[in-house]
């Protein structure tokens, strides 16, 4: 596990940070080629369990 994720993973169990702000987070890091896709793909289904969004579409889904 790479330390970004480890530091993803840290923030996300610590609950201090809003859904919105850990996408940002998450976001921003893949971007920053700091989390491969699989990695990106893994933390965004742990932080929509978190927040109970599961099965709930991304911005992406929703204009198809």
């Amino acid at each position: 596990m790479n330390r970004t994720k480890e530091f993803l993973c840290v923030i996300l169990e610590s609950g201090k940070y809003s859904y919105e702000s850990l996408f940002s987070k998450l976001d921003l890091f893949f971007l920053l080629d700091r989390l491969c896709e699989e990695e990106y793909l893994e933390l965004s289904e742990k932080i929509k369990k978190k927040y109970n969004r599961v099965g709930m579409g991304d911005a992406d889904e929703l204009e198809a």
